[in-house]
């Protein structure tokens, strides 16, 4: 029992937004926004991220159906390779902080690092059938605890609203089989599809699914509530 309780508490970080999703949810309401890009979506138009961009997101609990919190990035840094992100969350004390490449796999957070990445980002190209495979490992205090086979794929192109407006999207699914490095009987698979705007630079909407056992362990989603450039 103690093994599957550590196991329980390892697998809620294995994903870099997982632990953002289960934060209280606040009633404070979205500032203006800006209005949309109505051009179709292509990953050629993708706009240079800059310091200063900022996505404000409202998760969900698709199990419950509660909110669970309220968090915005910020671009704080950009470099020839990685973007550094700060996250804050409503309410929270002190904001946590991301490190990305520039196709926003996520390389590391404050309690991980994926080597390379986590490779849920963007491809080169974002094509209709476009797919593309990767290996990672994730470290914690310089051991290697869980090992990942990832497969991305992009499904087609979908009107997706949220609060912050209405988008013309590409819809891409990441899976990522996981391995325990230490004890390879311990699995999970986590089933991510998100909703990505080129013209934005990021994700409108994304869901994420973590099954272990042949049992749903969690199912939530975000969505853009608000963005923009400071």
């Amino acid at each position: 029992m103690k093994r599957l309780a550590m196991f329980g508490i390892l697998l809620a970080g294995l994903s870099p937004m997982a632990a953002i999703a289960q934060t209280p949810a606040s009633d404070a309401k979205p500032s203006e926004i800006q209005q949309p890009p109505s051009s179709d979506p292509s990953a050629s138009d993708m706009r240079p991220v800059a310091v200063g961009d900022h996505w404000t997101y409202l998760s969900r609990d698709n199990l419950t159906g509660d909110l669970k919190g309220e968090f915005t990035q910020t671009v704080t840094d950009v470099g020839k390779t990685d973007v550094s992100v700060s996250v804050k969350v409503l309410g929270g004390s002190f904001p946590t902080y991301s490190v990305f490449d520039r196709q926003w796999n996520v390389k590391s957070t404050n309690i991980v690092k994926f080597e390379p990445n986590d490779g849920t980002g963007v491809n080169d190209t974002m094509k209709l059938n476009d797919s593309w495979n990767a290996k990672a490992s994730d470290i914690r205090a310089s051991r290697t605890l869980w090992k990942r086979l990832e497969t991305s794929k992009v499904i087609g192109e979908e009107s997706v609203t949220t609060d912050a407006g209405t988008f013309k999207a590409i819809k891409y699914e990441t899976v990522v089989n996981i391995r325990g490095a230490i004890d390879p009987a311990q699995k999970a698979t986590v089933t991510t599809t998100t909703w990505w705007v080129p013209e934005i630079n990021h994700w409108v909407k994304r869901s994420e699914k973590t099954v272990r056992d042949k049992q749903v362990k969690s199912n939530w989603t975000i969505e853009l509530t608000d963005y923009g450039r400071s």
